[in-house]
């Protein structure tokens, strides 16, 4: 049978919870087979699904930088119980370090495209001013030679 996505994450929400309720009270609360929600409760604990009480693949970028600093500064005892208040499992520290390894692998590709743009963008300025001058030039060239040619029309004496 399948269920609401509303039903799925209250469930979730509760059986999550570190003082939550058993699997079994659960199963007669929501009218769910105690099978199906210890499978979901090991594809959230997996990464493989999430729950709004244990997603941090929702977490902004900054919000999930400060919960693996947090969480890399405590002791192993203090860790587990830091986890538990946050609903959180070890994989999901590893989790957010590879996130956040590639938002910054990404951003510094954006930055490194963002410089090769800057140089791309000088060395056309530049080229472009030079084309400029060699314009003006040229163009000062045909108004002497145009001049010249009025003067030489001339015959001078006459």
């Amino acid at each position: 049978m399948r269920y609401s996505t509303h039903v799925k994450q209250a469930a979730l929400e509760k059986l999550l919870r570190p003082d939550g309720p058993r699997v079994l009270d659960l199963s007669a609360e929501f009218g769910i087979p105690e099978a199906t929600l210890y499978g979901w409760r090991r594809l959230v604990r997996n990464g493989r699904m999430t729950s709004k009480a244990n997603s941090a693949r929702h977490w902004t970028l900054e919000e999930k930088l400060r919960a693996l600093l947090e969480g890399r500064g405590k002791s192993e005892e203090e860790l587990g119980t830091w986890l538990r208040e946050n609903g959180l499992h070890e994989a999901d520290l590893a989790r957010l370090e590879k996130e956040i390894a590639a938002a910054l692998g990404a951003l510094r590709e954006h930055a490194d495209r963002e410089r090769e743009h800057g140089r791309q963008l000088k060395t056309l300025e530049m080229e472009l001013r030079r084309k400029e001058r060699a314009l003006a030039e040229m163009a000062a060239i045909v108004t002497l030679k145009k001049k010249l040619g009025m003067w030489e029309d001339e015959e001078p004496g006459r």
